[in-house]
């Protein structure tokens, strides 16, 4: 181990470390020494400790993945293009619709549990997951259909006056959505009857929403508020172009936007404020961060980060070509964009990008995020594929509206809980990116020829690391720390001779193997070993 120091004015006496294997993948390095300045004369007592990654630890449990941040773990071909936000259940089930009429259910791992061709029609409004499971869609065919998670089958259909393009909602009793023939319809959740409609007098809608008191509101030049019973509560009309959001903060504020200005709104339908950024482009649904921001996209390029008690401008990026759907905050307060082939990562306090993942084709749905199963992925439609990419998030901010429609489930409702899951172990406590990409390990040590022989299966099909390295550690019993033996490019195993173990009397060694892609920009582990 190597220290270097810049400064000639300190000398240091009593100098200490300390290596522990503080959790999977990571050494804990604690340093301790005696810090003298040689000019002044005084003494100090200096203690810091400093994590290195390294490789993973054998007491890592077989059944955590732990994740890989920014690369795709799996993408899965649908029918047609990816047309609507993907949205997660309860039980990690992922749904996702195509512009040729199907919906599909795959489980957290990928695996497709059912495909269901509802229409010929294209799918472009949910899909919405409801308290019970059920998952409601609408079409361009003009209906809606209330779907069994079970098996994909229909329970029922409801014909509007125009195609159901909008994203839908609900409430304990009722289902909420528009159409273009200017209506807000409300039917009964249970059995697809009517309950009322209204007649808006607008080109453009939002999705509705449904805030803490059953006030459902919609955005169709002005902003309204209906009560549940389809009466008119009040309206706002500062801007006549309202028709993104709304968004509904934890203490009822209405976020709303007009191509120009965002707009705050008190649930009495009065103005909090507005912010302008001027920039032609129409503004998306805004999101809410749990550092005070919230984050609003332009079609023209701009996303910003906005001070939610007053409306100022904290930060804006710029040059997000093809910016046209709502972004993500998770827990981190760390931001998902997804523009033309790419899904930005940046700091949502700073505005500062962390991580630009290239994706294989154009970006379809706004981003989602699971985090019910082993792993904590982003879901994402790109050209005609669902795709799950890695993610360190534990899960979504803990803000009312942290993503488009709200929550996992794309419920655009206030009142349900939103989905999350326990985070791993490495996303909890580090930032170690691994995965167990190799399996059927096994080894061989020949102690009178001093060689090994290791075999395992290359088994991650998410994404082909070209230039992959296979490293071979050891560990003998009563040693705290692996022993590097040999690296090959073979996805099956390789035998390595003069290998030497100090200890005399061995029965048996841990193997493990890491695989190094950092010529690909990160490292990946398995926990597998014998």
């Amino acid at each position: 181990m190597k220290k270097e120091v810049e400064q000639s004015s300190l000398s240091a006496t009593n100098v200490t470390w300390q290596l522990t294997d503080a959790y999977p993948g990571v050494w804990e390095i604690q340093q301790t020494a005696t810090l003298k300045n040689k000019i002044q004369g005084n003494t100090v007592q200096y203690q810091k400790t400093n994590y290195l990654e390294v490789y993973p630890s054998i007491d890592l449990p077989y059944d955590v993945y732990p994740s890989i941040f920014g690369f795709v773990r799996y993408s899965k071909t649908l029918n047609g293009t990816a047309s609507t936000t993907p949205a997660v259940a309860k039980d990690g089930t992922i749904y996702i619709a195509d512009d040729k009429g199907w919906l599909y259910a795959f489980t957290d791992n990928g695996t497709q549990k059912w495909a269901k061709h509802l229409t010929e029609s294209a799918i472009y409004s949910g899909p919405v997951i409801d308290e019970s499971g059920y998952i409601f869609v609408g079409a361009e065919d003009n209906r809606v259909y209330k779907v069994n998670p079970a098996d994909g089958s229909v329970v029922w259909s409801f014909t509007a006056g125009g195609k159901v393009r909008w994203p839908i909602t609900f409430s304990a009793y009722s289902l909420y959505f528009v159409a273009p023939d200017g209506y807000l319809y409300s039917v009964n959740k249970e059995n697809g009857q009517e309950f009322w409609r209204y007649h808006i007098e607008a080109e453009s809608f939002s999705h509705p929403a449904v805030a803490r008191d059953g006030t459902v509101y919609v955005a169709a030049g002005k902003l309204y508020a209906f009560n549940p019973d389809g009466t008119i509560k009040w309206t706002f009309n500062k801007a006549n172009d309202l028709c993104h959001g709304p968004s509904i903060d934890s203490d009822g504020t209405i976020y709303v936007a007009s191509q120009y200005t965002l707009y705050a709104i008190k649930p009495d339908g009065t103005e909090k404020w507005n912010s302008s950024l001027y920039y032609y482009g129409g503004y998306r649904e805004p999101v809410i961060g749990s550092n005070g921001l919230i984050y609003i996209n332009k079609g023209d390029g701009f996303l910003s980060g906005i001070d939610k008690s007053n409306g100022t401008v904290k930060w804006k990026a710029y040059n997000l070509r093809y910016l046209t759907i709502a972004p993500l905050v998770d827990s981190e307060n760390r931001v998902y964009v997804a523009y033309d082939r790419y899904l930005l990562v940046l700091d949502g306090l700073s505005g500062t990008s962390l991580r630009l993942i290239e994706l294989e084709d154009s970006v379809q749905t706004a981003p989602a995020l699971s985090t019910v199963g082993d792993e904590k992925t982003v879901l994402i439609g790109v050209g005609n594929k669902l795709v799950s990419i890695h993610t360190l998030s534990k899960g979504l901010a803990n803000t009312s509206w942290p993503k488009a429609f709200r929550d996992e489930a794309n419920t655009s409702n206030v009142n349900t809980d939103l989905v999350t899951g326990n985070a791993s172990l490495t996303t909890l406590i580090g930032t170690m990116p691994i995965i167990p990409p190799v399996s059927n390990l096994s080894a061989e040590y020949n102690r009178s020829k001093n060689s090994l022989t290791v075999a395992y299966q290359w088994n991650y099909t998410g994404y082909d690391y070209g230039n992959a390295k296979f490293v071979i550690y050891v560990k003998v019993p009563g040693s705290s720390l692996w022993q590097y033996v040999n690296e090959t490019t073979s996805r099956t195993g390789a035998g390595f001779l003069n290998v030497l173990f100090q200890e005399l009397s061995i029965d048996k060694v841990g193997v493990n193997v890491v695989v190094d892609t950092r010529q690909s920009g990160l490292t990946v582990c398995t926990p597998t070993l014998k």
